[in-house]
C-alpha cells in the first residue's frame, strides 16, 4: 500500500479532502482534454502494449466518453473475451460483450450492454489522474473502488495519457490502487 494513504479524523478533514479532490478533478479534466488534442492517435498506440499485459480469459474495459482515452484497440488486441461495465447507480457489474452487440445509454449517459454477467480477470479502468504509486483519481462516485473491493483478485490497469500523471493524488482509505498504468508511452507496473 501507499505510505501516503491518509486516515481522515473527523468531518473537517473529510470535507477538506473532498473539496481538494473536486479542485483536482477540475484541473485533471483540463489536462486530459489538452492531452487528447495532442495525442489523437493514442488509442492505437496503446494497442502495441497488449502483449505486455498478463494473458487472461476476460478483459473488462469501458466505452470512452468525452475525452477519455479509448481502450477499445487495446482491449481487442488482447485476444481475450470482452466485458463492459453496467451500474444500477450504486453497484457495478460487468457483462460479456462482442463488437456489434447492442448498447443502451445508462442514467450516467454511458453505453452499457445487457447479457451474461462475468467477473473479468483484468480491468482497463478510466481515470482523471494517477501517480507513480498507481493511485488513481476517478470521477468520485466510487464505482470502480467498490467493484475492486468485492473482487480484489481482478488485475487492474489504468488507461491514461502520460500527461495525466501528477504527484499530489489525495488517497483515502477506500481508494484502491492499480496494478499498472498504460499510456501512449508504455506500461508502468505497481503493486
Amino acid at each position: 500500500m501507499n505510505d501516503r494513504r491518509e486516515t481522515f479524523d473527523g468531518l473537517g478533514s473529510q470535507l477538506d479532502a473532498k473539496a481538494a479532490k473536486v479542485r483536482m478533478r477540475k484541473d485533471a479534466r483540463a489536462v486530459r482534454a489538452a492531452a487528447a488534442v495532442q495525442w489523437p492517435d493514442a488509442c492505437n498506440v496503446l494497442a502495441r502494449y497488449a502483449d505486455a499485459l498478463p494473458s487472461v480469459s476476460v478483459v473488462g474495459f469501458y466505452m470512452p466518453i468525452r475525452d477519455e482515452l479509448d481502450p477499445r484497440p487495446l482491449a481487442f488486441a488482447t485476444g481475450a473475451a470482452l466485458a463492459l461495465p453496467a451500474t444500477d447507480g450504486t453497484a457495478m457489474t460487468f457483462t460479456l460483450w462482442r463488437p456489434g452487440d447492442p448498447l443502451e445509454k445508462s442514467a450516467f449517459g454511458v453505453p452499457e450492454p445487457s447479457g451474461e454477467e462475468v467477473v473479468p480477470d483484468l480491468l482497463l479502468i478510466p481515470l482523471l489522474a494517477f501517480d507513480a504509486q498507481m493511485n488513481r483519481l476517478g470521477y468520485g462516485a466510487g464505482h470502480y473502488d467498490r467493484y475492486i473491493a468485492r473482487h480484489p483478485m481482478t488485475l487492474r490497469f489504468g488507461v491514461a495519457y502520460a500527461a495525466q500523471q501528477r504527484d499530489d493524488i489525495i488517497v483515502e482509505p477506500h481508494d484502491m490502487p492499480l496494478h499498472g498504468i498504460i499510456t501512449e508511452q508504455g506500461l508502468s507496473r505497481g503493486l
